[in-house]
């Protein structure tokens, strides 16, 4: 396989195609489970970190070119919704393991994931480094809210059947064409709209 092929496979796990029933089948696999608690931060966590880069979004699509030494037009939604799900899930992952060597293992392995898919919207010339950067910053929002809140999961939480979402991305990615949905145009419109209606940078 292509590298380029290789680098659009690995970008495409940050899509909200993907995310957003991952962030689901997490939900309800705690949940259903009986750790209410943990689902109920994890929705909590994730919604907040992908609540902040629509927020840059809204802010810098219309505003962005006010300040074009920071080369920032879109925050990365790829970047944020990588850290915010595939970080949050390794530090919820981590902190059901009983021995020190599983949670470092687990902690590098998702955080790699997500630092591999926001390297991708750079080599594939889909953001800036400014642009990735910001967008992990609000990614990271999650993870750090997972390790904050969540300090000793309750005895229902089971790591195993955790692990099983896992596979929801891979399933819709291979099911998919194209798992981009069509949404940052309509955030630029929105954006743009708002921006013109408040008398702002224009």
């Amino acid at each position: 396989m292509p590298y380029t092929d290789i680098f659009h496979l690995l970008t495409g796990f940050g899509a909200l195609a993907l995310i957003l029933p991952f962030i689901a089948a997490v939900t309800a696999t705690l949940w259903l489970g009986g750790a209410k608690q943990e689902a109920t931060v994890w929705v909590i966590a994730t919604g907040a970190a992908l609540l902040a880069v629509l927020i840059l979004k809204f802010i810098f699509l219309p505003c962005g070119h006010l300040v074009p030494e920071w080369q920032m037009r879109s925050p990365s939604g790829h970047a944020a919704s990588a850290f915010a799900a595939y970080g949050s899930f390794a530090a919820l992952e981590s902190k059901l393991r009983q021995t020190r060597w599983q949670r470092i293992a687990i902690l590098a392995l998702g955080f790699s994931f997500a630092a591999g898919i926001a390297a991708t919207r750079w080599i594939t010339h889909a953001h800036t480094i400014p642009e990735i950067l910001l967008g992990t910053l609000a990614g990271l929002i999650a993870p750090i809210i997972i390790f904050w809140k969540i300090k000793i999961p309750t005895r229902y939480a089971v790591a195993s059947p955790l692990l099983l979402a896992l596979a929801l991305p891979v399933i819709l990615l291979v099911m998919l064409n194209d798992p981009n949905l069509p949404i940052e145009g309509h955030i630029e419109k929105i954006a743009l709209t708002l921006a013109q209606e408040m008398g702002i940078c224009l």
